[in-house]
């Protein structure tokens, strides 16, 4: 069975916890491009997003940045904007990203019957594969 989550669906998600919105781009099946312009007269900045590892209790991301971004996410950190949110964890140092579907909007409801064998990044969708409990 897959779940498809559009990409506008995970930017306002983002938009709902985080207060930016971000511009999602497919790569491949395993990267995406995360872009923001954070006001009108800074510029466009972004992160390639790869899929590391996916297992029923987590999806692990890597990233790769230029130093903005890595200055953004420590700041953020520093402020406590992202830490301890349930739904994910930022290794800034690492350049890693767990996500915690469970944790996620309305997927903790459907996690509780199915188990998320996979995931993959189509066109303009997230393709969560899963197989029933």
């Amino acid at each position: 069975m897959n779940i498809l989550i559009t990409y506008d669906e995970i930017s306002d998600y983002i938009r709902n916890e985080f207060n930016f919105r971000p511009i999602l781009t497919r790569i491949d099946k395993d990267a995406i491009i995360v872009s923001c312009k954070p006001g009108v007269l800074a510029p466009t900045v972004s992160m390639d997003l790869k899929i590391k590892a996916v297992r029923k209790d987590l999806i692990c991301l890597s990233w790769d940045s230029s130093p903005v971004i890595l200055m953004i996410m420590k700041v953020m950190m520093a402020f406590k904007r992202i830490k301890n949110h349930d739904a994910i964890d930022i290794f800034v140092q690492d350049k890693l990203i767990n996500i915690y579907p469970q944790h996620l909007f309305q997927l903790g409801r459907v996690l509780e019957h199915v188990v998320l064998l996979d995931m993959m990044f189509e066109e303009n969708v997230v393709d969560l594969q899963l197989d029933i409990i």
